[in-house]
């Protein structure tokens, strides 16, 4: 069961199911009326759902999975059709598509989509060039070529940019070139029992623990920023840990002339 993204009907109340008896694959895309209830009956038929679980999955244990992925640009040898589009599959299930444009090289998409909430099974995300000739789709054998990401294979939470070879179906031909950027997050959530003593190391008047993780992520302060600002709200102390960092950047700073120039925690913390 998937969400349909809303430049393959026209229209952002849709999912669709698919359905597997022995080696067959049927589709059904449903159009709930509204987004609320195509929301309401994703979260209902998905834990209807029977699926194999790994043995370590814990029920307490929330993971949220979510794609973001723009397709770019694509470079083609001749192609003998007036326009080119892309069609983006989840596990081969497809649920959204470019707009189509005319023959050109290169092909200019620039398109971003954003699927929230992949299932858990979810685990390859394909994005394949075809051709459309005046105005009709044509038949499947005549897509140009495609390319698939697997999921675990992406760097979790980092942006993946890459050219990839367009081959020809079922040949080792190339028709060109496709660029797709894509962010893949898995993130894994802990009952609240279990963030409370972190939360209150974190918490700690030395800010130790914080100074310490300041160095460690000098490529995500913005990141880590935005989570202490509301671990301390929930805690009503933002003033206290901005206040602190503050003094310490003073405390530590020779010159008066550079002060709150460097882009450090504190400076992302206001």
């Amino acid at each position: 069961i998937y969400s349909v993204h809303p430049s393959l009907y026209g229209r952002d109340d849709c999912f669709v199911i698919m359905l597997q008896y022995l080696n067959e694959l049927s589709f059904h895309y449903i159009a709930a009326g509204t987004v609320k209830a195509a929301q309401e009956w994703l979260r209902f038929m998905r834990q209807c759902v029977v699926m194999k679980k790994p043995l370590e999955t814990r029920s307490e244990v929330q993971q949220i999975r979510s794609l973001s992925l723009s397709v770019k640009d694509c470079k083609l040898t001749k192609v003998a059709h007036s326009q080119i589009y892309c069609l983006i599959a989840v596990d081969g299930t497809c649920v959204a598509r470019t707009r189509p444009i005319s023959e050109q090289s290169p092909c200019i998409f620039d398109e971003n989509y954003r699927f929230d909430d992949l299932p858990l099974y979810s685990g390859t995300v394909n994005v394949d060039v075809n051709a459309m000739k005046k105005g009709l789709w044509i038949p499947k054998d005549a897509s140009i070529g495609g390319v698939q990401l697997q999921l675990t294979k992406l760097p979790n939470g980092q942006q993946f940019d890459q050219w990839h070879t367009l081959v020809i179906p079922g040949t080792k031909a190339s028709k060109g070139s496709l660029r797709v950027i894509a962010t893949f997050k898995h993130e894994v959530i802990l009952p609240l029992d279990a963030y409370r003593s972190l939360s209150e190391v974190i918490m700690d008047n030395d800010l130790v623990v914080i100074e310490t993780m300041s160095k460690v992520f000098t490529e995500h302060h913005q990141e880590l920023a935005t989570t202490l600002i509301e671990i301390f709200c929930h805690h009503q102390r933002v003033l206290q840990i901005i206040s602190k960092c503050l003094a310490k950047v003073i405390q530590n700073e020779e010159n008066m002339a550079t002060l709150f120039r460097a882009s450090t925690l504190a400076t992302m913390l206001m």
